[in-house]
């Protein structure tokens, strides 16, 4: 029997790293997912040539033109987004790697993102259902993410986060999940602290946050 297992980090390079590891650990490509907010455009060279992709009726890229002048800009801002290609760099020299094969989304509530992997077509086809259940909340609950988990972690992508998802063998599940529990968030404690400053739950109706509204969230959590 397959299991899904579902970790939210709070920078791409974390993420990218997990992905080369559950390649490097033989987790099928096929297998593995990852989406990662774009505001700012650290991807953007990642993924020249890729053909973008909008996961809804409307593109959300445009509710972030305030962000054009992202953290990128800034010295701090080029050495995370030369960490960023590092790691990019890193996933490349995997065979088979996902990470060369990122596409530009518009996801509803999170803005411009990037992603590959299994879960998009997913994210896909509930966005074409409508409503507070299709899109991304229903890609991670039908695949098997419990909804308060899911909740948090779209709002972790909102916020500038990166998301992995692997489908693996029940009796793999522990070792792939010793894997990704490196560098993870603790999604629990998490959307914990998402609600105690006001917030109840994802909304995909809900305005993208810019790029220095997530460079102030990692500062955040950074000083917690």
């Amino acid at each position: 029997m397959y299991v899904t297992i579902c970790r939210l980090y709070e920078t791409s390079p974390d993420a990218v790293h997990i992905v080369e590891a559950l390649q490097v650990a033989g987790v099928p490509s096929n297998d593995i997912s990852f989406i990662s907010n774009n505001c700012d455009n650290w991807f953007g060279t990642a993924t020249s040539g890729a053909a973008a992709r909008k996961l809804s009726g409307t593109s959300a890229a445009g509710a972030n033109s305030a962000a054009e002048k992202s953290k990128a800009d800034t010295p701090s801002g080029r050495v995370e987004a030369g960490l960023v290609g590092a790691a990019i760099g890193a996933a490349a020299g995997t065979a088979g790697t996902l990470i060369g094969s990122l596409v530009l989304l518009a996801v509803p509530g999170i803005g411009p993102a990037v992603g590959v992997g299994w879960l998009l077509g997913l994210i896909a086809a509930g966005a074409a259902t409508g409503g507070a259940t299709g899109g991304l909340l229903g890609a991670l609950t039908g695949a098997g993410v419990s909804e308060a988990d899911a909740h948090a972690c779209a709002e972790g992508i909102r916020r500038g986060g990166s998301l992995v998802t692997a489908r693996v063998q029940s009796e793999e599940a522990r070792r792939v999940e010793s894997l990704m529990d490196r560098r993870a968030v603790d999604i629990a404690a998490r959307g914990a602290l998402y609600r105690r400053s006001g917030w109840q739950s994802f909304d995909p109706a809900g305005l993208p946050y810019t790029a220095e509204q997530v460079r102030c969230e990692r500062q955040l959590h950074q000083a917690i």
